[in-house]
């Protein structure tokens, strides 16, 4: 019995720990919404939101970025290469 409730224990705080790590993307305007980031590629970020079919966003209409589902590879134009996870910056236009 006691297998059984460690178990269950471990699949609860997996899928609570699973719904933690959702993408999210803050508009200038002060929307917000949730989802998977799929692709920042030339300028346009492809996002799944929770709710919704894909969508296109320009990234100048978006304040920040917070995305922790997995590793990114971001180049920047210097052609210097990162990879890493995005959080969000309190400063508008900046990620971590």
């Amino acid at each position: 019995m006691k297998p059984i409730l460690i178990c269950i224990g471990l699949l609860c705080f997996k899928l609570g720990h699973s719904q933690a790590l959702k993408d999210t993307l803050f508009f200038s305007n002060g929307s917000i919404i949730i989802g998977k980031l799929e692709l920042v590629k030339l300028g346009v970020v492809t996002f799944d939101p929770d709710d919704a079919n894909d969508i296109t966003v320009q990234l100048r209409k978006l304040k920040t970025i917070s995305a922790m589902r997995k590793i990114f590879r971001i180049e920047t134009v210097a052609k210097q290469i990162y990879f890493g996870n995005m959080l969000s910056h309190p400063e508008i236009n900046k990620i971590y």
